[in-house]
């Protein structure tokens, strides 16, 4: 890797820590940075990839720069946006907050998901629902198996679009795990390879 490529590296790590930092509240509002001097020293690198670290956390909203004055920590709760909410989440510990945060995440996404349900049954045909019912049944099979992986793929935007080619349900109606023994529920979902072709499956592999 060439010398530009790792001061990227290590600013993007000086961002991150930093970022947890503020977000889990070690760094307060108002609260001013040490100067480029120190902080360069006390990472181990140049200026120059401080001043990229720190115009991250300026773009973040996570700092203001102002010339003369250094840079002091913002109060992102009133200038942050949703590119915050993940690693917030992650660095917080006041539990309090973050469930006071994820309720009011999900009060508006109940009232879209409703709303989206209702247009979508208007709007299904036959083969829509059809879809919809396996990717369901794949969920809940994941869910009772304790695949974390699979069922946060599932509620994520494009997989079910991606994912549905894939799968396939028997003409009785019944939806089954492939048998195959090198069959993952946290892989990609693809058309049933295995041996078994009493009745398609939904296949894992």
């Amino acid at each position: 890797m060439n010398e530009e490529g790792r001061n990227a590296n290590i600013a993007d790590t000086i961002f991150a820590e930093l970022r947890r930092k503020i977000l889990g509240g070690e760094l307060k509002a108002g609260e001013r940075l040490q100067g480029e001097r120190e902080l360069a020293t006390k990472y181990g690198t140049n200026r120059n990839t401080l001043r990229e670290a720190v115009r991250k956390l300026e773009q973040a909203r996570l700092v203001t720069v102002r010339h003369g004055q250094g840079v002091t920590v913002a109060d992102f709760r009133k200038t942050g946006n949703l590119d915050l909410l993940s690693p917030f989440l992650q660095a917080s510990s006041d539990a309090g907050e973050i469930a006071h945060v994820i309720d009011d995440i999900l009060e508006p996404r109940v009232i879209l998901l409703e709303h989206a349900t209702r247009l979508a049954v208007r709007r299904a045909d036959k083969q829509d629902i059809e879809k919809l019912t396996d990717i369901n049944d794949l969920l809940i099979a994941a869910f009772e198996s304790g695949d974390a992986t699979v069922v946060a793929r599932g509620f994520q935007p494009g997989w079910t679009r991606s994912s549905t080619p894939g799968i396939r349900s028997s003409s009785a109606g019944s939806r089954t795990r492939c048998s195959t023994p090198t069959a993952t529920w946290s892989s990609a979902i693809r058309p049933c390879g295995c041996s078994n072709r009493a009745s398609p499956s939904i296949c894992v592999t």
